[in-house]
């Protein structure tokens, strides 16, 4: 579902273990964590158009990678370089965690007066880290087919993290955005128009009505007086407000809130598990999931209109794919067994 296959790219998922290297995804797509082994096993990749290279260039002790030496071929950061191409991201080991606290992104995320906390690791692992490599990918193979000549896509996963941040650097410099404070800005949990809240059987409900004409079918709906609710957009009434919304949410259930709100303008969703959201009716208008070998998970996105995006078959088992993949790259029957016995595959 990565669209590599609208650039004729051929994509056929397997999976393939290399010791300490990690060739994985989609043939012409090859990741190789450290270059510095033995160099006909880069080179075979680099043949195939992308070569995902996680230490590269400038690092010592590592083999360097010439983007001139392949014609056409683009190099790529499998890890999404975590600090980039430099001596700290070869020498410190670091997980999404890490690098969206370098960005700021975990600062801003948790309750006032609490400590800040993760939002799972979607901003650096995925927003911030696979999607900008993708991005980076993609666009660096068009210009390739216009100029014919490869370079380097150093992809940081802070980087990708800080670039998810533009919006709050925008409104900080307007002063409208407080930087030093959780749970204190119209995006953070303080507004109360802009908030979750919990329900009389446990469950949450999700509000957005940041426009004024949403805020008042809020005001309807939820039958939330005038005097109490009047001046939205007042940061000093919020926590107020906020305190006083939460007690009228616990009045009714997920359900019937469900059943007054959902539909409406008011900008209304139920919070649902990961593991209810397949069964919602906006999920099975799109078909959004699909069951494969018992399993639900997400469909592939984005929609193609003329090409469509297909899952052929199930994740394999670890390493299954090793020998077709090996020979795809062009490892003979005996480079492949002298792999194995030397330890190198699984």
């Amino acid at each position: 579902g990565l669209g590599l296959e609208q650039l004729g790219v051929a994509v056929d998922r397997g999976h393939i273990v290399i010791d300490e290297w990690c060739c994985t995804g989609a043939a012409g797509v090859y990741a190789i964590g450290d270059v510095a082994g033995p160099p006909w096993l880069a080179h075979k990749a680099m043949h195939e158009g992308v070569l995902c290279v996680e230490k590269i260039a400038g690092v010592e002790g590592v083999h360097p990678l010439d983007p001139a030496s392949v014609p056409g071929c683009t190099y790529c950061t499998p890890q999404i370089a975590s600090l980039g191409l430099t001596e700290a991201a070869a020498r410190a080991a670091g997980h999404d965690i890490n690098y969206i606290a370098l960005s700021g992104a975990l600062f801003a995320n948790g309750e006032r007066g609490g400590r800040p906390l993760p939002p799972l690791n979607l901003v650096g692992d995925f927003g911030g880290g696979a999607m900008l490599l993708v991005n980076g990918i993609l666009a660096a193979l068009l210009e390739a087919a216009n100029s014919g000549q490869g370079q380097v896509v150093d992809a940081a996963m802070v980087d990708g993290a800080a670039q998810l941040m533009w919006m709050m650097h925008t409104l900080h410099a307007a002063g409208l955005w407080d930087a030093d404070r959780r749970e204190a800005n119209l995006l953070d949990g303080a507004a109360h128009f802009y908030n979750t809240y919990e329900c009389a059987d446990g469950e949450y409900v999700a509000i957005g009505a940041i426009e004024p004409q949403f805020y008042a079918l809020l005001k309807d709906k939820a039958g939330l007086a005038e005097d109490e609710f009047g001046e939205q957009n007042n940061p000093q009434r919020w926590p107020e407000q906020k305190r006083r919304l939460g007690e009228i949410m616990r009045q009714k259930t997920r359900q019937q809130w469900c059943e007054l709100m959902q539909g409406t303008d008011i900008c209304f969703a139920p919070v649902l598990r990961f593991t209810e959201a397949a069964a919602h009716p906006a999920a099975l208008a799109r078909d959004a999931y699909i069951t494969l070998d018992g399993v639900s998970q997400p469909a592939p996105a984005p929609r193609y209109s003329r090409t469509p995006s297909r899952v052929a078959h199930a994740a394999p088992a670890n390493g299954a794919d090793t020998d077709a993949i090996l020979g795809a790259m062009g490892f003979a029957a005996r480079e492949i067994h002298a792999l194995r016995e030397a330890g190198a595959i699984g």
